[in-house]
């Protein structure tokens, strides 16, 4: 039997990039935020999932409160200054997220 894991992994690492790309200092079109939205919510929300699925206390409440700041229903407004911050601070959560929220191990047959 063969095991492999959820990519969880890949998505927060994929938001991250992401999120770290968009405080480089180029200005990148409106668009590139929009999609930004679109893939740090799912990414917050499937993490908050993980978490909440393998009993975490509190890990699930810092992606909960990301896919709230990032989602692109009913967006925040702010200074392009304020959302480096988030867009840093998002980033950091998720990285560090990699150490403490692990996905389980999910077996095929094979």
């Amino acid at each position: 039997m063969k095991e492999f894991m959820v990519p969880t992994v890949i998505v927060r690492l994929a938001a991250t990039s992401l999120l770290l790309f968009a405080t480089a200092g180029e200005r990148l079109p409106y668009a590139y935020f929009q999609i930004l939205r679109w893939i740090v919510c799912g990414a917050a929300i499937f993490c908050a999932a993980t978490a909440y699925d393998q009993k975490h206390k509190w890990w699930p409440w810092p992606f909960v409160l990301i896919a709230l700041l990032f989602n692109p229903i009913v967006s925040f407004h702010l200074k392009r200054g304020s959302w480096q911050v988030l867009d840093i601070a998002a980033g950091v959560v998720l990285l560090i997220s990699l150490f403490f929220v692990r996905e389980k191990k999910v077996g095929t047959s094979g």
